[in-house]
């Protein structure tokens, strides 16, 4: 994946650690970004390559920096070196960085599991990732307790509707789940129509919510 400069990027963890372990901040995220040196003021929180990780009350926060010689990732809740932070395959996060343009890649192991569900809640916005390191289309994976919207043409659905978020290179691709004449469909508001086979690539986190709460299984 590629890093913009001064740009957040949604990125996917699709894999897990040693025999089937969730893999660990400390050892997944590598790239071309440098340390920031750390000072007791914490101005390196601008400027350090930044990782922001999903928890249940927000997203946890993580710098790379230098400290009297050693870099490594600092645990901002924790207040020191991040000591061993899992990350589940399957989640999307955020990384950041202030220097040129870089490549962010990610280490581990293919997740041995033939299927891995993640689980939603209702009516909050959810950062997903496929877990497998193929791309997967929006339609291809399997939404359980997913419930359609009817359409209607003045696109009120699209206030109510279980809703996909793709990052694109100027923005989102959006994808409605509704009901249309008695069939129920991803709708892809950008071609107007129902999706017909768009795909989320590789290394790509997406957003998606719904009013019930939603299980999302992705298989090889």
């Amino acid at each position: 994946m590629t890093a913009k400069k001064d740009a957040w990027l949604l990125t996917a963890v699709q894999f897990e650690g040693v025999d089937g372990n969730d893999a660990l901040l400390s050892n997944l995220v590598k790239g071309e970004y440098s340390a920031v040196d750390f000072d007791e003021d914490f101005l390196f929180i601008d400027t350090a390559p930044h990782i922001m990780v999903p928890s249940p009350t927000g997203y946890s926060d993580y710098f790379y920096i230098n400290f009297e010689g050693e870099t490594f990732w600092f645990d901002f809740d924790a207040g020191g070196p991040d000591e061993g932070t899992p990350i589940v395959a399957g989640t999307g996060i955020w990384f950041k960085q202030s220097g040129e343009d870089c490549s962010v890649t990610f280490a581990g192991q293919v997740v041995s599991d033939s299927s891995v569900p993640v689980s939603t809640t209702a009516d909050e916005w959810s950062m997903i990732a496929n877990p497998y390191p193929i791309a997967c289309a929006v339609s291809g994976v399997t939404y359980s307790g997913i419930v359609g919207v009817d359409f209607d043409e003045d696109f009120a659905f699209v206030e109510t509707a279980p809703h996909i978020l793709v990052p694109k290179a100027d923005g989102y691709s959006d994808f409605f789940y509704i009901n249309f004449e008695g069939d129920s469909f991803w709708f892809d508001f950008d071609a107007g129509g129902p999706d017909e086979g768009a795909t989320i690539p590789v290394g790509t986190g997406f957003w998606f919510k719904a009013g019930t709460d939603v299980t999302i299984t992705f298989t090889k």
